[in-house]
């Protein structure tokens, strides 16, 4: 069995016994962009180096997006959502074998 899916049983799990309106499973393609979204803005709102260097989500916005698609790629990434299908929470994981190389295009504003 795939690590990613282990993951994804003992999440899934622990969220069944005390969050019942959530459900777990592999990041797809289809989650990319609210889980770009969603990363970002934390990332934007809760990293202080990201803050203290004037970082907005719009500058990190590429990167993050750009590692999603690796991650989904893979299958190395876990999605929370509600019943209805909206995104609550994402976990990326990295294989150390085949890592994430962002493209340098788009990283940083004009």
């Amino acid at each position: 069995m795939h690590p990613t899916r282990i993951a994804a049983i003992a999440i899934e799990f622990s969220i069944r016994l005390f969050h019942r309106h959530i459900v777990t499973g592999p990041l797809q393609a289809h989650h990319i962009d609210d889980a770009t979204e969603l990363l970002s803005r934390e990332f934007c709102h809760r990293e202080p180096l990201c803050r203290v260097l004037g970082l907005t989500m719009d500058d990190i916005r590429v990167f993050f997006r750009q590692q999603l698609e690796h991650v989904a790629k893979q299958r190395l990434g876990i999605v929370a959502c509600n019943r209805e299908g909206k995104l609550l929470g994402v976990v990326t994981i990295e294989d150390h074998f085949a890592r994430f190389q962002p493209q340098p295009e788009g990283l940083h504003p004009g």
